[in-house]
């Protein structure tokens, strides 16, 4: 994952209590939301013209499109929250469990993102991944 998501060690990745993170942004957030786990599956979800004429494009359909992906990313074990309003959620801080931050992550962003989560995430552990020499393996080591 660390390739796809993480520009080749040089990003970071949140590990978030999912229980404790879908909790939170229902009871601090006005809007509706879905939390629903990833459909893995080796065919697209392709949403379809609705027949009900007081929608464009049949709701279970997209709903389905929305939450598939092929299954060769099955590993990510992801879950997708859908809402009904835009704009950024609140959440609360103890739902942030881990930042895992890449090795090749350039030091001054590694120190914006350290203060960040200090003032504002307590409890969260920051965590420095990096690469073990000869191996396809990952070492996670704490930060200060």
């Amino acid at each position: 994952m660390w390739s796809l998501y993480s520009d080749g060690l040089r990003g970071f990745a949140l590990h978030f209590d999912g229980e404790e993170l879908a909790r939170s942004i229902k009871e601090l957030n006005d809007s509706k939301f879905a939390f629903n786990p990833v459909n893995y599956d080796i065919r697209t979800a392709t949403p379809h013209l609705s027949i009900d004429k007081s929608e464009i494009i049949d709701s279970s359909s997209l709903f389905k499109a929305l939450n598939t992906k092929h299954e060769i990313f099955s590993n990510e074990v992801e879950y997708r929250v859908l809402s009904n309003s835009f704009g950024l959620k609140k959440y609360s801080p103890e739902s942030l469990k881990h930042v895992f931050i890449g090795e090749k992550m350039p030091a001054d962003q590694v120190e914006l993102l350290k203060m960040i989560v200090n003032s504002k995430y307590k409890d969260t552990r920051i965590l420095k991944v990096t690469t073990i020499k000869n191996s396809f393996h990952i070492e996670l080591k704490e930060l200060d």
